[in-house]
């Protein structure tokens, strides 16, 4: 018995391919979920690694993890909160900096998040992070299979997720992840 790949590669073209897997998806079969996301995207014509719809993202920074005084981090906050509360912070962790003063500037929750997002966009222009590449195939009777893709700084793919993860909510997980440019 043909395994669920060969029953696709005997198929003659894309066209067939991708509304067999559209029909079996939306049954709920899954006769086709065994095949591996990376090749059966390849079975339908697509590579990972080209997939059109991409969005950079990495680890969110901390503030907590830089020991430098907060001074050094708060360009972000400039036109953000009042210059007065700017001014407030540099002289009172300069002043933390030249042992003048027990502890560092505080920072509200909110400034901290300003900063921490203003590194981690920095991070990912620096070129930290990886990419999410998205891609929907339309089948001949208009069901959208789904892919999503990670993609590393030298192209590859190093994670494949398609229709069937997706659909079992095994796709990428951005969550608490520093979201960068899409293109």
């Amino acid at each position: 018995m043909p395994s669920p790949t060969e029953i696709l590669e005997q198929m003659e073209d894309y066209s067939t391919r991708i509304e067999a897997v559209a029909k079996d998806l939306e049954s709920g079969a899954d006769r086709f979920a065994a095949v591996d996301p990376y090749r059966l995207s390849e079975l339908l014509g697509r590579q990972p690694e080209e997939f059109e719809s991409r969005t950079k993202y990495g680890d969110r920074v901390s503030l907590d993890d830089y020991c430098d005084p907060v001074y050094y981090h708060l360009a972000p906050l400039e036109g953000k909160i009042p210059e007065a509360r700017v001014k407030d912070l540099t002289k009172r962790s300069e002043d933390f900096e030249a042992d003048k003063a027990e502890t560092d500037a505080e920072l509200t929750p909110s400034e901290k998040t300003i900063i921490e997002d203003a590194l981690s966009e920095q991070q990912l222009e620096d070129g930290g992070g990886w990419i999410v590449a998205c891609a929907s195939i339309e089948s001949p009777t208009g069901i959208e299979l789904e892919f999503q893709a990670e993609i590393g700084d030298g192209g590859e793919c190093f994670g494949c997720y398609g229709p069937y993860q997706i659909r079992d909510g095994e796709g990428v997980n951005v969550e608490g992840l520093a979201e960068g440019e899409s293109w």
